[in-house]
C-alpha cells in the first residue's frame, strides 16, 4: 500500500457499499481512508492503470472478465487464471474460467514484475510458502 509508483485510488465492493473499509478490515484503518464504491469496470479502466483482485477464489474470474476483454491490466491475488481448468475444478471444487482466459496467461517470477507491469494483460499471484509466482501475459 505504501509503494512510491503507485496509488490506491479506489476501493471496490461487491457486498458493502458506503461503509469505511476499516468497518469491514479493521487492519486496513491506518492505510486507507477510502469508502467502497460502486464495482463498475468501465469506471475502473478510466481511473486506473491497472485492477488488483484480494477476492475469495472464484470471484475474479467472473469480475475480471470485461477487463480481460479489453486488455487491461488484471492483477489477481487468489489466481483464478493460474490453473488448468481440469485441476482448478478439482482443487477448488468450483467451475474455472475460460480455457481463452487461461490460455492467454504466463507466469513471471515476482521481482520482476516492477519491470513488466506495462506489459501485464492478466495476472495472478500464488504464494507457496516464502515464494510467490505470478502469471502474466506479457
Amino acid at each position: 500500500y505504501n509503494h512510491p509508483n503507485a496509488k490506491v485510488v479506489s476501493i471496490h465492493n461487491t457486498q458493502t457499499e458506503n461503509t469505511d473499509i476499516s468497518e469491514q478490515f479493521p487492519h486496513l484503518k491506518s492505510m486507507y481512508n477510502l469508502m467502497p464504491t460502486t464495482f463498475d469496470p468501465m469506471h475502473i479502466m478510466q481511473e486506473a492503470d491497472l485492477v488488483f483482485f484480494a477476492t475469495s477464489s472464484g470471484v475474479s474470474k467472473d469480475l475480471a472478465q470485461d477487463f480481460i476483454q479489453a486488455k487491461f491490466p488484471v492483477i489477481d491475488l487468489p489466481g483464478d487464471f493460474r490453473l488448468p481448468a481440469d485441476i482448478y475444478k478439482k482443487w477448488y471444487k468450483n467451475e474455472p474460467t475460460s480455457d481463452e482466459a487461461i490460455q492467454r496467461a504466463h507466469f513471471l517470477l515476482l521481482p520482476l514484475l516492477h519491470k513488466t507491469i506495462c506489459l501485464i494483460k492478466i495476472t495472478s499471484s500464488l504464494m507457496l510458502k516464502a515464494d510467490y509466482l505470478v502469471l502474466a501475459n506479457p
